[in-house]
C-alpha cells in the first residue's frame, strides 16, 4: 500500500469520494484476494486498479471470474 496517492489517484479520488459517482461508496486502498485494489465499490462490485500494461493477463481475468467489474485508474484519469 502506498501512502501518497499518484496525481492519477488523487484526481480519481477526487470524483469517488464522498459518493460524488452517483450514489456509490468507494473505498481507498482495499485488500480483494491477493491484490490492493486502490478504489473500491462494495456494493457494486466496481474495481479501480492501477494496472499497467505488464499486469498479468490472468490477474485481469481473475477479477471478472469472481464478478467484478475493473477498470484501470491512469485510462480512466487520462481520457477525461
Amino acid at each position: 500500500m502506498r501512502r501518497e496517492p499518484t496525481d492519477a489517484e488523487r484526481k480519481l479520488w477526487f470524483l469517488l469520494r464522498d459518493r460524488r459517482f452517483g450514489f456509490a461508496k468507494f473505498r481507498r486502498q482495499v485488500l480483494i484476494g491477493r491484490y490492493v485494489v486502490d478504489f473500491v465499490c462494495l456494493r457494486l462490485k466496481l474495481l479501480w486498479r492501477r494496472m499497467a500494461a505488464s499486469t498479468p493477463k490472468t490477474r485481469r481475468m481473475q477479477f471478472a471470474t469472481n464478478g467484478w467489474r475493473a477498470r484501470d485508474t491512469k485510462s480512466f484519469v487520462t481520457a477525461n
